[in-house]
């Protein structure tokens, strides 16, 4: 880190008009260490995780990882520009901050973002510092926003969803997008940190990480003139055993749905708000634009 970790005295309970030029130093130090591994490591890893993990169909730990690389990715931003992810009350206690919701995260990011907001993916048109655009069928592409990818990959990404409680759809265009906004965004952490050369490195001398599953028509991370497989364009979505059982297309009684839904929450920890998202999921009701195809 180049600055000090503090904005101002105080702030954190630490006087940093008191600290020496060694303590500075060594605070600084150890600021950037841990992000670093709390936060750059553990996202390259986890964006690593999720693209290895959909090419061999395993969509709902895609869309876990994917989430988990945007948020570690978009805390590092905020923590290298001195923002803090936590509250503090009077007394020095956590009482809140910013959590796991991936729209709030870069509603306060944005700011940090390099080129300025990213407002609508369109097939065809290149992100902002995006060298090349998909090569793959427009047809398969689906056109979203920013917020509104982060919403979808945060929700089917959600800790509520590990089991896989309300279930996922995923769309070919997820992939190719996620892979143009870690590249926005890992350009906005320090070159040292998170270049293309440093994730790199990072995956094959930590895990001796098969670099083609990365590159793999990655357009924003892949060399030059690197050579792709075939495209095998794949739709799929998965509707919970709870939408099936307590859902409105069931022709049980209320009485009986309720019985059900008793027994789920007296005997496994879920929350109102994942039950009822589990019972409607119509999201999951995915429509293809056409026969699964390669491209």
């Amino acid at each position: 880190m180049k600055q000090s970790v503090g904005s101002q005295p105080n702030s954190d309970g630490i006087d940093y008009s008191k600290l020496t030029p060694d303590q500075w130093i060594s605070l600084n130090s150890f600021a950037k260490d841990v992000i670093t591994e709390f936060f750059i490591e553990t996202a390259i890893e986890d964006y690593a995780s999720a693209r290895l993990l959909l090419q061999n169909k395993m969509f709902r730990q895609f869309y876990w990882n994917a989430a988990q690389a945007l948020e570690k990715t978009l805390k590092a931003i905020l923590l290298l520009n001195y923002q803090k992810l936590v509250e503090l009350n009077d007394k020095g206690k956590q009482t809140g901050g910013l959590g796991h919701d991936l729209s709030e995260l870069y509603s306060v990011a944005k700011n940090f973002v390099k080129e300025g907001e990213v407002q609508v993916f369109r097939p065809g048109e290149k992100l902002s510092l995006i060298l090349s655009e998909p090569k793959y069928k427009s047809a398969h592409w689906t056109e979203i926003t920013l917020d509104e990818f982060l919403r979808r990959v945060g929700y089917f990404g959600d800790p509520n969803n590990r089991y896989g409680t309300y279930g996922f759809e995923y769309k070919p265009s997820d992939l190719f997008i996620l892979d143009q906004v870690m590249y926005c965004l890992a350009s906005c952490v320090p070159h040292e940190l998170m270049s293309t050369k440093v994730i790199q490195e990072k995956l094959i001398s930590n895990t001796g990480f098969d670099l083609n599953s990365f590159y793999y028509h990655n357009y924003a991370y892949q060399p030059a003139n690197y050579k792709n497989d075939k495209l095998m364009v794949i739709y799929s979505s998965a509707q919970t055993k709870l939408r099936k059982h307590l859902g409105p297309d069931n022709p049980k009684s209320e009485e009986d749905k309720y019985l059900c839904e008793q027994w789920l929450l007296s005997h496994i920890r879920i929350n109102k708000r994942t039950l009822d998202n589990a019972k409607l999921a119509k999201h999951c009701e995915l429509r293809v634009p056409q026969e699964n195809s390669d491209a």
